[in-house]
């Protein structure tokens, strides 16, 4: 509670701060937060579970046009509390930009949409399994302005962020591109991460279009570990939305989801076998997704309701994770 009870007190007072010499204000920050509730029902043996998926609030904003800042924690992950987006960005000029902090490292799609923006009430494997981790770097930023290119690129802390007092001898880097083309983006990623003692390596490509009806989006991602100390890994996932405005009381918007991904033999990169060797973690499957959402969007504010279903399909013999079942997922998103 200590944590929460310093980031109210220092959002209000960043709130209301004003600096008197020189007759000069300081903008005031956006204060903004996402809560994700739900309910979730395994069909086959009944079992049903309720879940806060996230309660975040955050502060974002500029000093000048020069400095900007995000300071971002999670109150409620399914029961544990962490530190999101922590960063001061420093805009040398429209197209370059350099971020230090804690951030998620540029990769995929996975890693430029946050909660209130997803589709489906779980991610994809491409973003859950094998997608970019949160830690400490710099990142740099550059921006063409006669060509519609994002380049993104950095260094991280390999060793988890929940301690960075332990002195690296290997970092964790990752960089991504992005290409827009009227409706269509074309995203490659890089990244290169030491969960344990072996480094993973992952590719990444995705192509999404997107209109104010649909959006269309297919992605792959590679991972390979140094020395072929796991197999290495395929994770794939290809959606389609489809959204129509509505009159339903507040509800402004409904749409509707389908989504067919999947993965190969995983591993977390840490956890040991009996041989000692790397443990496969996650076992391969695919995974049949549908869903329908029901939205009032206005503004930077908007509600979703949203009822999904989802059916995996493992090899014969593999037992389902506990996590990863036939379900039934009903969630109320809020942002604010």
């Amino acid at each position: 509670m200590k944590l929460k009870q310093v980031f109210i007190v220092a959002a209000v007072s960043m709130a209301v701060s004003v600096n008197a010499e020189d007759g000069i204000t300081i903008p005031k920050p956006n204060i903004h937060g996402t809560l994700r509730p739900r309910y979730e029902y395994a069909v086959d043996d009944g079992d049903m579970r309720f879940q806060v998926r996230d309660a975040r609030v955050g502060v974002d904003g500029s000093l000048c046009r020069m400095f900007d800042y995000k300071a971002e924690v999670e109150l409620c992950d399914k029961g544990s509390m962490k530190t999101l987006d922590v960063w001061g960005r420093v805009n040398f000029a429209p197209q370059f930009k350099a971020q230090l902090g804690n951030m998620r490292m540029p990769f995929n799609i996975g890693s430029m949409r946050a909660p209130h923006q997803y589709l489906f009430a779980d991610r994809a494997t491409t973003d859950k399994q094998v997608a970019s981790p949160r830690n400490v770097g710099l990142k740099l930023i550059y921006s063409p302005a006669a060509v519609p290119l994002t380049i993104e690129g950095g260094v991280f802390n390999s060793k988890s962020n929940s301690n960075q007092q332990v002195w690296q001898d290997k970092m964790a880097a990752a960089a991504k591109a992005r290409y827009r083309i009227g409706d269509m983006s074309v995203i490659a990623g890089f990244q290169s991460l030491m969960p344990g003692n072996v480094r993973a390596n992952h590719f990444s490509g995705s192509l999404t279009w997107e209109t104010s009806s649909w959006l269309l989006e297919g992605e792959y991602v590679y991972r390979h570990y140094d020395g072929d100390a796991a197999p290495e890994v395929h994770a794939y996932d290809f959606m389609a939305n489809y959204g129509i405005p509505v009159k339903l009381g507040c509800f402004n918007r409904l749409s509707f989801q389908g989504r067919w991904d999947g993965i190969t033999d995983y591993s977390d990169g840490v956890t040991m076998d009996d041989d000692g060797h790397l443990a496969i973690t996650t076992p391969a499957f695919n995974r049949l997704t549908a869903g329908a959402t029901i939205s009032y969007v206005m503004a930077n504010v908007r509600c979703d309701f949203r009822l999904n279903y989802e059916n995996y399909f493992y090899h014969s013999g593999v037992t389902a994770p506990d996590n990863d079942r036939n379900k039934l997922v009903a969630e109320l998103v809020v942002r604010f």
